[in-house]
């Protein structure tokens, strides 16, 4: 078993998100990811976790990025492979609590309020939203009962 690079499967066009750049995407037996995205927002680039219930995000320096993702992704490999227990097992029951503080305070792991909650996108569906009814308001001539 090892890490397979599925970099390939996306388009130019879905590597682009919100101000971010898919640059490497790998993933270990189908389901657990670590993928590197450069962000022009904040001049630095995100490590994105998916290991089990553990996610995240990673935030470091580009000129760290490609060492530190090989060292999370040995970190995941090792763990994974001294579990046997893991294999077939829902993913919300592992790792254990143990294993994601001592990730969490090795890696510095976040979990951003983006990953659930999008707010650019709220705001613009709700301004949209509002264009939407006043050009509604505004096709109806209502007339004064009082005429």
């Amino acid at each position: 078993m090892k890490w397979e690079n599925k970099i390939d499967t996306f388009t130019e066009k879905q590597r682009h998100w919100r101000g971010k750049y898919l640059e490497t995407c790998e993933v270990l037996n189908e389901e657990h990811e670590v993928n590197i995205y450069s962000c022009d927002d904040i001049n630095n680039y995100e490590i994105y976790v998916n290991y089990g219930k553990m996610y995240g995000i990673i935030y470091v320096p580009q000129s760290k990025a490609q060492s530190l993702k090989e060292e999370i992704k040995q970190v995941l490999f090792d763990d994974y492979m001294s579990h046997n227990q893991y294999k077939g097992m829902d993913r919300d029951d592992y790792p254990n609590s143990k294993f994601i503080n001592d990730f969490q305070k090795r890696f510095g792991l976040d979990i951003p309020l983006d990953i659930f909650f999008d707010s650019n996108a709220l705001m613009d569906s709700m301004i949209d939203a509002f264009d939407n009814f006043d050009s509604l308001n505004n096709e109806h001539d209502y007339e004064d009962e009082d005429e």
